[in-house]
């Protein structure tokens, strides 16, 4: 059971990262499902339709996508959540940013890249990960990040981040992400860098880790979350913290046994919120790391995905997604709300909205701009909002495309990235949105 919820979240990674060959992928999961023995028979019957299900639901959006792109889809592995996922990486020594000796020239932006991912630190400021690992893969993938201060009217030349990577290395850099205007990350599964004057420069950042879960932040204070051990060696993820846009860091605490992050929400200066996989407990602190609270989950021991949020540590929120059910048209979904910092719970009606919407709305996105306030979507539906603590929910934003993130810089100011990486920009807490031009080709052109 274990191990095929395992396999299902990999898929999911996958096909939200744009990478794989999602149709052989799901052959193989449930041809492997079939051959296994580790669940009774009845009870193998019915996950085995669910997956199918589930599987359906992302070819639809993989082939939306691809429409969309125009066939560019980035190409090999993603970058592991749990140690599970990928081959291991070669132990990292230091635990210090390490500075470049001498600052590279820009690279020459190879034709065809593609936008990875995306954030903003202003209505105006932003940067986009690029790679040019796309098909037809040839030689190795770099990748690359460019800024834009015109609202993507403009871009910078783009800077290379890192070296050469090879196209099968899944711990390659995946995700953008800037905690201020200045001071920001571009991570993988295996490897780090940090910059420090908006994306100009970038030094390796090795806090000792095997692989790197998340890097998320607000203000001048970030948090890393990492899994420090061998492959399937006994261990706990860890957490450190930076007070100081990542130039320091404290020594890694430990989270506890059994917990494995699934997402992560920082909010204040001194603030980050932490959801596991099954059965989706939280961890909270508010101190800047002293001390931490467990809050056990509202979740059932059958959830796919823990997805939560919140803007100031009291209000929380969590969203449970059930793995699919074959003797149901779609699978079960439960969102909660507390405000009192997780002591007691209310249940509230999710209520999905927008042209894309399908029955199984797997890979579920939401943020907490302020107290009372909720933006939902999915990879399959477009944005729904709540002003009322989730009594009444509106439709917002774009329709007929789904969406793979949302974050909130300030109550007022957000950033979306929908199923094709197009760009949406909120400066009113999520009532409006606006889309950045989606032409890059003065960023993707050699």
């Amino acid at each position: 059971m274990d191990r095929l919820r395992r396999d299902m979240r990999d898929l999911f990674d996958r096909r939200q990262a744009g990478l794989g060959a999602v149709p052989d992928a799901g052959r193989h999961l449930m041809q492997g499902a079939m051959a296994r023995r580790e669940e009774p028979m009845d009870r193998r019957a019915q996950m085995i339709a669910g997956i199918a299900a589930a599987v359906m639901a992302v070819l639809m959006v993989a082939t939306l996508a691809y429409i969309r792109f125009g066939a560019t889809r980035p190409e090999g592995p993603v970058g592991v959540a749990t140690p599970a996922r990928t081959a291991e990486p070669t132990p990292k020594q230091t635990a210090q940013p390490t500075p470049a000796s001498k600052p590279s020239p820009p690279a020459e932006a190879p034709p065809g890249k593609v936008v990875y991912d995306v954030d903003v630190a202003g209505p105006d400021q932003g940067w986009i990960l690029l790679t040019n690992c796309i098909e037809p893969m040839t030689g190795t993938c770099q990748y690359f990040v460019a800024a834009t201060t015109t609202g993507g009217q403009t871009w910078s030349a783009p800077v290379q981040v890192g070296g050469q990577f090879d196209p099968a290395d899944g711990g390659a850099p995946r995700h953008v992400r800037f905690i201020n205007a200045s001071d920001g990350f571009a991570f993988g599964g295996t490897v780090a860098f940090v910059t420090h004057d908006a994306g100009r420069t970038w030094a390796q950042l090795d806090p000792n880790a095997t692989f790197y879960t998340t890097i998320e932040g607000q203000g001048r204070r970030a948090w890393i979350i990492t899994w420090p051990c061998a492959k399937a060696a006994p261990c706990s993820y860890q957490v450190s913290t930076s007070a100081d846009g990542g130039r320091t860091w404290s020594k890694p605490a430990s989270l506890p046994a059994g917990f494995y992050p699934y997402r992560a929400v920082a909010f204040g200066e001194a603030g980050l919120l932490l959801s596991s996989e099954s059965p989706g407990n939280l961890e909270i602190t508010r101190d800047g790391g002293a001390t931490w609270a467990g809050i056990q989950s509202r979740c059932t021991g059958n959830v796919l995905e823990s997805v939560v949020a919140t803007s100031e540590g009291k209000e929380l929120w969590q969203l449970c997604l059930d793995y699919p059910d074959a003797n149901s048209a779609e699978a079960k979904r439960q969102l909660w709300v507390s405000v009192d910092g997780g002591l007691t719970w209310a249940s509230r009606v999710v209520s999905q909205v927008g042209t894309m919407q399908a029955a199984n709305g797997y890979f579920q996105v939401m943020a907490a701009p302020k107290a009372d306030s909720l933006v939902m979507a999915s990879n399959q539906s477009g944005m729904t909002i709540t002003h009322d603590g989730g009594r009444t929910w509106t439709g917002v934003g774009p329709g007929g495309v789904g969406f793979q993130s949302i974050r909130f810089v300030s109550a007022q100011l957000g950033v979306a990235v929908d199923v094709t990486h197009g760009i949406w920009v909120t400066t009113d807490g999520g009532d409006h949105w606006s889309q950045w031009p989606a032409d890059t080709s003065a960023v993707t052109a050699a």
